[in-house]
């Protein structure tokens, strides 16, 4: 099944979970094997992720990230360059980069049909950069994670539909490096805030809960990075958080 199927839950229409969507040319939606990507081509990130979720087919080997050449061009995606930049190596741990590759889509949700054929197909398609964000360790490697295999392995429901993203604000601070590839000097905004929201059927009623993480505090303190002049126009919509 390519891209994210709205009718997963069931066939009563109340169901549905539809997919937000701008008319805006810097955006563009991308289908998967069960899931699909909304990707601003602007900042090389997604802004969000969609995907349904079924019971998972074990045993599929990770692989590695690489840049999505069917559906963007190479210039769109945020990869190696920054993710193997030297100047964002982490100051005590060699060869460390202070951003891991976090996967907006965790590898195990569309790690799953009828096939291991298929199965794998939807992990690997979960290594493309498009489906990747500059997360620091200790939210990608804790609880963001909990929260990834809590719902896989914990949550006693038989399908779920998953939308996780990220919260893109023109008032995201500035990371000044250089690419790993080309050795020019680049700068991307990196984004502070994500978010979850797990769809879910219960006593016949769609029921819906969110999750929002924040890595502003340990971005901020990071020597590459450059705060921007604050936008009163660009609106978060977790500001109170």
């Amino acid at each position: 099944m390519w891209g994210f199927d709205t009718g997963f839950l069931g066939t009563d229409c109340s169901w549905e979970v539809f997919l937000p969507q701008l008319s805006n040319p810097a955006y563009s939606l991308i289908p998967y094997t069960h899931f699909s990507v909304y990707h601003n081509l602007n900042r090389k990130l997604a802004l969000y992720s969609a995907c349904n979720i079924n019971e998972k087919f074990p045993g599929i080997p990770r692989r590695s990230f690489r840049k999505d050449l069917i559906h963007l061009g190479a210039e769109d995606q945020l990869g190696d360059g920054f993710y193997k930049s030297k100047t964002l190596d982490h100051p005590t741990k060699k060869n460390a980069n202070v951003f891991d590759r976090g996967h907006i889509i965790s590898r195990q949700y569309p790690q799953w049909g009828e096939t291991k054929d298929i199965a794998k197909r939807g992990a690997d398609d979960t290594f493309y950069y498009s489906n990747a964000a500059p997360q620091v360790p200790e939210v990608n490697q804790f609880d963001w994670k909990d929260l990834e295999l809590f719902i896989i392995d914990e949550l006693s429901l038989k399908k779920i539909s998953v939308l996780s993203g990220l919260i893109l604000s023109q008032n995201d601070p500035i990371a000044s490096y250089i690419n790993s590839y080309s050795k020019d000097e680049e700068q991307i905004q990196i984004p502070l805030k994500f978010w979850k929201i797990v769809y879910y059927i219960y006593e016949n009623q769609l029921k819906r809960i969110a999750f929002v993480f924040k890595q502003d505090q340990i971005v901020y303190n990071l020597p590459f990075i450059t705060k921007v002049e604050q936008l009163k126009e660009s609106i978060d919509p977790f500001d109170f958080l």
